[in-house]
C-alpha cells in the first residue's frame, strides 16, 4: 500500500471528483475526469494535472487495520491536493526500489500514480530526503520543482 502526507507549502483543495475504477491510497497521484466527476492513476508517464490523494483516514482502531493499508474506495469522494511549486511532501508511492533514489534527484509521476526517475516529466519534484523506514515503508521526501 501507499501512504503520504503534505508537509509545507501551498496547495489547493479539491473534493469534487469520485475515485472511479480502482481504489487509490493516501500518497499516490490521480488525474482527473472533468467529464464526469472522477478520477483514476494517471495511466501515462508524465502527466501535468495531477493531483495527490490525501483522505483522512477514517477506519476505526478496532479493525486493527494499519493507517498504511488505508485505500480510498471506487464510488467515494477523494480528497485531493493539487500541490504548487515549492510545496513539500512525503510518499511512500515509489515505483522503484529506495536505493534507486538519492538526494537532488528529479522524480515524476508515473502511469500508476507513484514516483519515478524523471523522464521529462511535466510535474516534478526534487528529493530532499530519502526515508527508508516511515511507517515500515520506504518512502520520499520531495519538494515540487515544475508544475
Amino acid at each position: 500500500m501507499a501512504n503520504g502526507l503534505i508537509n509545507s507549502g501551498l496547495y489547493s483543495t479539491n473534493g469534487s471528483f469520485k475515485v472511479k475504477t480502482a481504489a487509490v491510497a493516501r500518497g499516490i497521484f490521480v488525474k482527473p475526469d472533468y467529464t464526469d466527476m472522477t478520477c483514476v492513476v494517471p495511466g501515462t508517464d508524465a502527466t501535468k494535472d495531477v493531483y495527490m490523494v490525501d483522505n483522512h483516514i477514517d477506519t476505526p482502531e478496532e479493525l486493527a487495520i494499519d493507517d498504511k493499508d488505508f485505500v480510498v474506495k471506487v464510488g467515494v469522494f477523494a480528497e485531493l491536493r493539487k500541490l504548487q511549486l515549492g510545496c513539500t511532501f512525503t510518499t511512500t508511492a515509489l515505483e522503484a526500489a529506495i536505493g534507486t533514489y538519492a538526494v537532488g534527484g528529479v522524480v515524476m509521476i508515473s502511469a500508476i500514480g507513484k514516483l519515478k526517475a524523471n523522464v521529462a516529466g511535466l510535474f516534478q519534484a526534487t528529493i530532499k530526503e530519502v526515508i527508508t523506514n516511515y511507517d515500515g515503508e520506504a518512502a520520499l521526501k520531495c519538494v515540487v520543482t515544475a508544475v
